[in-house]
């Protein structure tokens, strides 16, 4: 069952990292946001003549605090606050909560590591991160899935072309080694209210993806559709909220064994600047 929660989390993470674009951001030392990412994907994954259908959904909450700023690039903490993750698979459910946790459990475990544990980051002045902590070798492949860091960095900041109107359209090609995605979105401005732009965006993501196991190799290939709105202050670059669909198409290799897979991932994302 291990086995196969983990192709299927990168189908489910496949909507990660599409917000990225040419630009500056403007952030002030002693800025502080509260991050959160609500993540659910239903998976229909076919083998020997059978389908399996699997529920995941996940909830992601984290503290960012704008430590200092130079005149190319900023420092940063992110803090994983809170975490959630629920999965049905094969009319079983596994779920955790990290504000009821089950303190003998092997996940409690491995989470006392990165739970409410601060770590520093550094992005430069287009928001991509240039510095950052290097991954938790203590944690299972799984749960490095679920909490890869920077998660909360990477959905913060949107870089937009100056001078937009309402009607204007402009597009963003990324690439994420960490998630395995490349992704080409165009953005059009719906409305304009001051300072904060409301932007729908659609297009398509492809994900090429290899995850290790206990020597065991699980690789996953995809393309999807993409479509959502995402809220946006122009001054700063700082997201206010995300919600966006994806529809994927591909396969997974297991053991030599190929496996059709479909997947619709729903995302919303939220941040709220704090005291």
């Amino acid at each position: 069952m291990k086995k196969m929660i983990l192709f299927v989390l990168i189908f489910f993470l496949s909507w990660a990292g599409i917000a990225q674009n040419a630009g500056k951001i403007n952030i002030k030392k002693g800025e502080k946001f509260i991050v959160n990412l609500e993540v659910k994907a239903h998976t229909v994954t076919s083998a020997m003549g059978q389908d399996m259908e699997t529920d995941l959904s996940t909830s992601n909450t984290y503290k960012i605090i704008v430590d200092d700023s130079t005149d190319d690039h900023y420092k940063l903490t992110e803090t994983l606050i809170k975490f959630k993750a629920n999965i049905n698979m094969m009319e079983r459910d596994n779920e955790y909560d990290s504000e009821k946790p089950d303190t003998s459990s092997s996940l409690a475990q491995e989470l006392k590591g990165i739970l409410n544990n601060p770590q520093s980051f550094g992005i430069n002045q287009q928001g991509k991160i240039i510095e950052a902590p290097a991954p938790s070798s203590a944690l299972s492949p799984m749960l490095q899935q679920f909490t890869i860091a920077g998660s909360g960095i990477k959905e913060t900041f949107l870089l937009i072309p100056p001078n937009l109107n309402v009607g204007d359209s402009f597009q963003i090609n990324h690439s994420d080694s960490t998630f395995g995605t490349n992704s080409a979105l165009k953005y059009i401005v719906s409305s304009i209210n001051g300072t904060i732009a409301t932007l729908s965006f659609s297009g398509t993501s492809k994900t090429d993806k290899t995850i290790e196991n206990m020597g065991m190799e699980i690789h996953t290939v995809s393309e999807g559709l993409i479509d959502g709105e995402t809220i946006v202050n122009l001054k700063s670059g700082v997201v206010q909220a995300i919600k966006s669909k994806t529809k994927s198409t591909g396969k997974a290799n297991v053991l030599g064994q190929e496996m059709p897979v479909t997947s619709v991932v729903t995302s919303d994302i939220t941040v709220t600047e704090t005291e």
